[in-house]
């Protein structure tokens, strides 16, 4: 198993990883003993936690929100595979390939922005000090206070 991704939040730490045909999301409360669900889909890339809601986020435009780390619900956001979420400023933020950069208030309405006219696949984003961060293949670097410019 292949794990990619975690994040930490309402006292419970959230990994996610996976393969070509299972993913695998990991919970546990004390970072030591874990318990492994099945998701049916490709790759899980990334989570993250704010406002009460845990986000997973990965191939095929998937995503997932869940309120307590466990059950959840899935959909699918875009036209491209996530590879990475964050939560700040009351806003959570994925990033992913083809320039895409994805925005929600709530978690579970998404407005789309692109901020690459290269097509350039997203690795990561991170927030921190009033700005995102992503960073991508060869070299590429964004900042934004917002999400939206």
């Amino acid at each position: 198993m292949y794990l990619y991704g975690m994040t930490y939040g309402n006292e419970k730490y959230i990994a996610v990883g996976g393969s070509s045909s299972i993913s695998y999301i990991c919970y546990s409360t004390d970072g030591v003993n874990w318990t492994t669900k099945q998701v049916s889909c490709r790759y899980l890339y990334g989570a993250t936690y704010g406002n009460g809601k845990y986000i997973v986020v990965g191939d095929g435009r998937y995503i997932a929100y869940s309120t307590d780390g466990i059950n959840r619900t899935s959909k699918t956001v875009g036209s491209s595979s996530w590879q990475s979420t964050v939560y700040g400023n009351d806003k959570y933020v994925m990033v992913g390939n083809n320039g895409y950069i994805v925005y929600s208030t709530d978690g579970i309405n998404w407005a789309t922005k692109i901020f690459s006219s290269n097509s350039e696949l997203w690795e990561s984003v991170a927030y921190s000090n009033g700005k995102y961060i992503a960073v991508g293949y060869n070299g590429y670097i964004a900042s934004s206070a917002n999400a939206v410019n």
